[in-house]
């Protein structure tokens, strides 16, 4: 059974595409229903398109942030560093 594949973002722009061109053949011919139809068809269809296009470039733009190397900090040895001790006169540390 063919199905317009919900699931797939590409088969959904696909559709919303198809459904944007009948809506703006209904507004074309002129007859008071088809604008009627043809304007209701062209508000849900590029509302739908345009989500879907925000969504993969969204998805896109998540994909590039997993794959780029993220900075490593120092390694932690165990070690602590205290840079300024002009006010510290005795330091109890535990380490957990």
């Amino acid at each position: 059974m063919f199905s317009f594949g919900y699931r797939d973002r590409k088969w959904q722009i696909i559709k919303d595409i198809c459904f944007i061109l009948v809506g703006l053949v209904l507004i074309w011919k002129g007859r008071f229903f088809g604008v009627l139809l043809g304007a209701a068809i062209l508000s849900w269809y590029g509302y739908s398109l345009y989500l879907q296009i925000k969504l993969a470039k969204a998805e896109k733009a998540q994909q590039q942030d997993v794959s780029a190397p993220q900075p490593q900090g120092p390694a932690d040895d165990g070690k602590i560093k205290i840079t300024n001790l002009s006010d510290a006169k005795e330091v109890n540390f535990e380490k957990e």
